[in-house]
């Protein structure tokens, strides 16, 4: 459920907010943004996406019972105030300044929510944390909003598409630490440039408390991912005083980020949730190369230069055993014409048995690829074969 835990009554809210409400008072019972799932005693909030408008349904939440928060004077039973989105942020505020839980925010290029997970398992159950994707202009508010009286820590990951994203988070959200995993050059499409992709996550240092609370996973120089995360959390847990045992052996990856699919004798290494060049090379990088296969897909929203990166990152590869499909691979595969680089173009002609064959000798599959390629259906097959 999602609440304002030190606000009570609707005139609580609108007296934070610094607005009138002539309506009835009452205790809110929670704060709504789908009027699917509203409630009589709730504020209903309404959000606007490309392809949602909450505002369209402000009429339906107060017949459900809702007082709303809207800048539409015309509708009763509201708290009309000026933008209702940056009033959201306000909430958000206040919501980790009363709760005084550790605050850490993470963002990056890539590995952001490996190392939330890695986070929340050290910390242990008093950690709150993002849910899966919610890393957007939505799910920031709805992560700081469903933290519970019970929590001591919250660990908030944030995602950017596009220049100037993270602005009015760095305008209004605080933070006791604040992660930079490392930037790379994915969405080029969006960001035009790696300058513009770096210049956008540092807004977020604009919300430290302490400013020395900053960790540059930049800064840290392991080949091993594992080991570059591992010394990230060693950091984070430095800066704010936590004396906690860090011990992964029994950590799961989330689905698609490194989690490991035990087969026959072998092990497939699922990396299918997104894909950059350097995450490709830092996760490779744990793996004994003479005992590892990887499979790749294209890599997406590399902007005009996407064809000249897939073939830069065949060069690295060349010594490795790859698979490759998708048609930005393709025709690099075509132009680089590797023996150690062989192209298949889908499903069915995917080489099912010769890595199943690999798996039965103690060998690894490594899969990945962006969110386009669907490389989960790979993963699938050699799990099921």
């Amino acid at each position: 459920m999602f609440k304002v835990n030190s606000l009570k009554k609707i005139s609580d809210y609108a007296n934070f907010l610094g607005i009138d409400y002539d309506g009835e008072d009452f205790i809110v019972e929670g704060i709504s943004f789908d009027t699917r799932k509203s409630k009589r005693n709730q504020l209903f909030i309404p959000l606007k996406g490309e392809n949602f408008d909450g505002n369209d349904f402000l009429q339906k939440a107060i017949d459900l019972g809702c007082v709303v928060l809207t800048n539409k004077k015309f509708f009763k039973n509201s708290l009309i105030v000026e933008d209702v989105y940056t009033s959201l942020l306000r909430l958000c505020a206040l919501q980790l300044q009363k709760s005084r839980v550790s605050t850490i925010f993470i963002t990056g290029s890539f590995g952001k929510t490996t190392i939330k997970d890695m986070l929340k398992h050290v910390l242990g159950n008093k950690c709150h944390a993002s849910l899966e994707n919610q890393n957007n202009e939505f799910g920031v508010p709805y992560t700081i909003l469903s933290l519970k009286d019970e929590h001591e820590d919250i660990v908030i990951e944030f995602g950017a598409r596009k220049s100037g994203d993270f602005n009015k988070f760095a305008k209004f959200l605080k933070c006791d630490a604040f992660i930079l995993t490392g930037i790379s050059n994915s969405h080029l499409e969006t960001f035009k440039s790696e300058l513009n992709t770096e210049r956008t996550k540092l807004r977020l240092r604009e919300c430290l408390k302490d400013s020395n609370n900053f960790i540059d996973g930049r800064q840290i120089k392991y080949q091993n991912y594992k080991e570059k995360n591992i010394e990230i959390i060693r950091k984070t847990l430095k800066l704010l005083d936590k004396k906690r045992s860090i011990n992964f052996d029994h950590f799961e990856a989330s689905a698609g980020r490194g989690n490991i699919i035990k087969k026959y004798n072998g092990e497939i290494i699922d990396q299918t949730y997104n894909a950059s060049p350097s995450t490709v090379l830092a996760t490779l990088m744990e793996f004994d190369p003479k005992k590892t296969t990887a499979i790749l897909g294209d890599m997406a929203e590399l902007g005009d230069k996407e064809l000249e990166i897939h073939i830069n990152l065949l060069r690295v590869l060349k010594n490795k055993s790859v698979y490759v499909t998708g048609n930005l691979f393709k025709k690099a595969s075509d132009i680089l014409s590797l023996k150690s680089i062989t192209y298949f173009k889908n499903e069915y002609d995917f080489p099912k048995e010769t890595l199943l064959e690999r798996l039965r000798n103690n060998e690894k599959v490594y899969i990945k690829g962006s969110r386009s390629s669907r490389m989960e259906r790979y993963v699938d097959i050699l799990k099921n074969g």
